[in-house]
């Protein structure tokens, strides 16, 4: 079985499959990374597969220009949507069986037009063993059933107690929350993954 990991990073998903034996092919544009491909999506042949050749393809687009948090620049929202239109055209080509599209749900590309058709599941990491609340929107045609409901007012996680999260999700802490280092910020919760890897093994 192959997994074709876009956007790479910090490579969460795809240890997750490679634990179960599948093979990974990783593409980052940042070489600190170190992914089996490094290249800008929007330069690289993925002709160079052939159609089918991957069982899933997973990717996590950045998501600078779709932040709420982007309050310092103008927003860049063309070149965000490069960026996903061309993971789109790639899953296209590739036909792999199952895809996968992650970013924040509190992101602006849940309201572009190219997404809105497309199914989802939303979940929160607190719920999967992180100790601040983040929710992400997860497009995907995978077998999988979160196991967890979204943490809300209505339906708090374990690690929420005396009225918050004992963590943000933030760079820049504060003396009762501590920050979160670039790459923990950039990680999908390991329980996340190994459940979203175990639906379709």
């Amino acid at each position: 079985m192959r997994l074709l990991e876009l956007f790479s990073g910090t490579k969460s998903v795809g240890r997750a499959f490679e634990a179960l034996g599948w093979e990974v092919t990783s593409l980052d544009a940042d070489a600190t990374t170190r992914p089996s491909i490094c290249a800008d999506i929007r330069e690289w042949d993925y002709r160079t597969y052939p159609p089918g050749h991957f069982d899933l393809i997973w990717a996590s687009p950045v998501c600078t220009e779709f932040s709420r948090a982007l309050t310092r620049r103008p927003r860049r929202l063309e070149d965000g949507d490069r960026l996903v239109l061309k993971t789109i055209e790639v899953i296209g080509y590739l036909r792999p069986r199952w895809w996968a599209v992650e970013n924040p749900r509190t992101g602006l590309l849940k309201s572009r037009p190219y997404m809105r058709a497309l199914p989802y599941d939303d979940v929160s990491y607190c719920r999967y063993g992180f100790r601040y609340q983040k929710t992400t929107r997860i497009w995907n045609n995978l077998p999988w059933i979160p196991s967890q409901p979204v943490c809300s007012k209505r339906s708090r996680c374990e690690a929420f107690q005396d009225g918050r999260h004992p963590e943000t999700a933030q760079r820049q802490g504060s003396r009762h929350w501590p920050g979160q280092t670039r790459d923990q910020l950039y990680s999908l919760p390991p329980r996340l993954c190994q459940e979203i890897a175990a639906t379709v093994n």
